[in-house]
């Protein structure tokens, strides 16, 4: 799937190019109330090739969307918009090729701590950080709804991460490997960025 400019609309294209040139891929959980409107069919294929309506999406593919951007990347493989739901040879078809996806990707965006794709990515406020603020690059910014949000970058203050290691997506089979492939991830957790 490769991304409109200026528009946040995104298209289909071709599986050939997106292996061809960097891309993201998308670890999340459907959840319960998964909507027609973001899932790609052999009846909405034709229109998701033409354009892909930022608007319609859950909140979850609306930020990873606007998260790729702002890391330079343009195309990003979500398998609800790139694998034909209703297509039991494109879904045989795109689980042989899961490997090659995931390890072939350039990052892979984890939404670890959301059951619902309808949550979004980002975090909550927190002050349970799992790093030394002290010893920590401090990045502050003025966000678009006037509030202020603060990036610390730092090394993790201890080994074991709980945040990531008990988090929703731990709890499902296909993103263990998805986890395991993927050569980098981000890791969107309640407290924090990974």
């Amino acid at each position: 799937m490769a991304f409109g400019r200026p528009s946040l609309d995104a298209q289909l294209v071709d599986e050939a190019v997106i292996h061809s040139m960097i891309y993201a891929t998308l670890s999340y959980c459907w959840g319960s109330s998964v909507s027609g409107l973001f899932t790609t069919t052999t009846a909405t294929l034709a229109s998701r090739k033409e354009r892909i309506k930022y608007s319609l999406l859950p909140l979850t593919l609306q930020q990873t969307f606007k998260y790729t951007r702002q890391l330079k990347i343009r195309y990003i493989w979500i398998d609800a918009l790139c694998i034909i739901q209703d297509s039991e040879s494109d879904w045989q078809d795109q689980s042989a090729k899961m490997g090659a996806i995931y390890s072939g990707s350039f990052v892979t965006i984890a939404a670890g701590w959301r059951r619902e794709v309808s949550s979004g990515l980002f975090n909550s406020v927190s002050d349970n950080l799992l790093v030394d603020k002290e010893k920590s690059i401090r990045i502050t910014s003025i966000l678009s709804n006037g509030l202020e949000s603060t990036l610390y970058l730092g090394e993790p203050i201890q080994t074991r991460l709980p945040e990531i290691e008990n988090s929703v997506l731990t709890t499902r089979a296909w993103a263990y490997q998805e986890r395991l492939l993927s050569p980098r991830i981000l890791h969107f957790t309640e407290a924090q960025l990974f």
